[in-house]
């Protein structure tokens, strides 16, 4: 699973469970500017709208903040327990190659 795939589950799965009429947008793929140039995985993630009076309310409750916050970081840890990687020093022109752990 890709960074955004994971992070967009764990944040509508737990989400939903909190505000029932969130709208799962799923994923987009463009160059954005502030990602360009990221030699990592990198995501840019839109929360809600604040012109939306509703979600401005939800926004200023520091539960739901929070929820939010616990959501991305599920999201975070779970893509990074997927891709732990072992760095191995190789025969290969003293490059470092990624190996998967089992």
């Amino acid at each position: 699973a890709t960074l955004a795939s994971t992070i967009q589950h764990n944040l509508f799965s737990n989400m939903e469970k909190y505000d029932r009429v969130i709208a799962d947008n799923g994923i987009k793929i463009a160059p954005f500017v502030v990602l360009l140039g990221v030699n990592a995985p990198s995501v840019l993630v839109e929360i809600s709208c604040i012109s939306k009076r509703e979600e401005e309310t939800n926004l200023n409750n520091p539960e739901y903040r929070q929820k939010i916050m616990a959501s991305l970081q599920k999201g975070i840890t779970g893509y990074l327990s997927q891709r732990q990687t072992q760095v191995v020093k190789g025969e290969n022109n003293g490059k470092k190659i990624h190996r998967k752990n089992s």
